[in-house]
Parts: structure tokens; C-alpha cells; sequence
């Protein structure tokens, strides 16, 4: 599933070069733990919005203790609106 109107850096870097590739690849794993705290220590998580994006990816809005979890990922730095 992938947060709807949020892009994040990804794992499998499409960079051109190797440096911009671990960059990348470093930036995607401080998303993917902040995603990981922010949903483990969540008293609610709720999914609206549902869509389906390219390659069958299910879309959503989070929202993490009625918090958007897409905006908290960009006001950290992590993610970009999409």
C-alpha cells in the first residue's frame, strides 16, 4: 500500500549515479522507520480514500491519531506532495 498524495524516496533507487543511489536509499529507510514508529506507537490508524494506483498498488490516506501521516512525513523532510 503507498500513502495517497505523498511520494517518498524509494529502496530500489533509479538514480544515475551510485552516490545519488545511496543517497536516495538512506533517505528511504529514515521514511520507512518513521512510518514504522509513527504507526507502532499509533493509538488509532485509519485508511481513507482508497484508490488503485499503477503497477495494482492499493492508495490511501493514513491517518495516524487523526493525523495525516503524509503530512507529518513532509514536514519531517521525508516525502514530497505527489
Amino acid at each position: 500500500m503507498r500513502v495517497l498524495g505523498t511520494n517518498a524516496p524509494g529502496l530500489r533507487s533509479r538514480c544515475d549515479t551510485e552516490a545519488e543511489q545511496e543517497r536516495e536509499k538512506a533517505l528511504a529507510r529514515q521514511a520507512k522507520q518513521f512510518t514504522v514508529n509513527a504507526l507502532r506507537s499509533a493509538s488509532g490508524i485509519e485508511l481513507r480514500y482508497f484508490e488503485r494506483g499503477s503497477v495494482y498498488h492499493v492508495l490511501a490516506k493514513v491517518y495516524v491519531n487523526g493525523e495525516s501521516l503524509g503530512h507529518r512525513m513532509r514536514q519531517a523532510g521525508l516525502a514530497i506532495p505527489y
